[in-house]
């Protein structure tokens, strides 16, 4: 009778949610039952079926990544000084922008980034991922590159300690949650009402590889998914856009 009260005060939550708590408390009865042979496990006696509904990522579309963008070049033009920590902040968020949106890496890969996997000169850096698996990303867009070799002129000291190649004003490195609030204040000043998140680089940037024409099982590698399936809900996503698409047509 506890277990159905439990269940029912998780209804307010989203079925996600619901999900993860149920297999929290399923897997400590499991150990309770494995360690104590006269208990009863009261979770075999109760069925439960939690509907996950499909749910597409968020992303943004060309005119949101465009007003992003413009507003970190326009407020890097508006600094009267280069050599003041404003004109270094914003250097930096640049970089960490045009990083994010021209290569999907994570924020936590990107926070990770070391100086000596950082190539400039030939044009690649080395990511680790998830499991320490490490990949190269060849970079050939011009302004990620310039947005990187400005970051490393102007915010980056010769004679420093700190291996890590994003930093923060004290000199240590660049945190994710830094980067969330960064980007989350950057959305609003850009006229961006909805969430958008660093992951949500992630997301636009798969889908815009796959509107190009690019094939899913070559996206999945570039966003080392341990399953073609995980990658299979960006072309969803862009089959759904046409679909909208063809309906305002239609409508006209």
């Amino acid at each position: 009778e506890d277990l159905k009260q439990y269940v029912k005060s998780l209804s307010g939550f989203q079925p996600r949610t619901m999900k993860r708590k149920m297999a929290t408390l399923k897997a400590m009865l499991n150990f309770i039952e494995m360690e104590d042979d006269d208990f009863i496990n009261p979770m075999r006696k109760l069925k439960i079926n939690i509907k996950v509904p499909f749910l597409l990522p968020p992303v943004m579309d060309s005119m949101e990544v465009a007003s992003i963008l413009t507003t970190l070049y326009r407020e890097k033009n508006a600094c009267s000084s280069k050599t003041g920590y404003r004109y270094q902040e914003i250097v930096r968020n640049i970089a960490v922008v045009e990083l994010l949106f021209g290569t999907g890496i994570r924020v936590s890969e990107l926070c990770a980034l070391r100086l000596a996997s950082v190539n400039l000169h030939n044009g690649f850096i080395k990511v680790y991922g998830k499991g320490r698996k490490e990949r190269v990303i060849q970079i050939c867009q011009d302004a990620i590159l310039e947005a990187l070799h400005e970051y490393q002129r102007f915010c980056l000291p010769s004679s420093r300690q700190n291996t890590f190649f994003f930093i923060n004003h004290l000199g240590r490195n660049l945190s994710s949650q830094s980067v969330r609030i960064m980007i989350k204040k950057l959305a609003l000043r850009s006229g961006i009402h909805k969430p958008v998140t660093p992951h949500t680089f992630r997301h636009t940037f798969a889908t815009l590889q796959i509107a190009l024409g690019t094939d899913i099982f070559t996206v999945s590698k570039m966003l080392t998914h341990k399953n073609v399936s995980t990658t299979q809900i960006y072309a969803e996503l862009v089959n759904e856009k046409k679909r909208e698409s063809a309906n305002r047509i239609s409508l006209k």
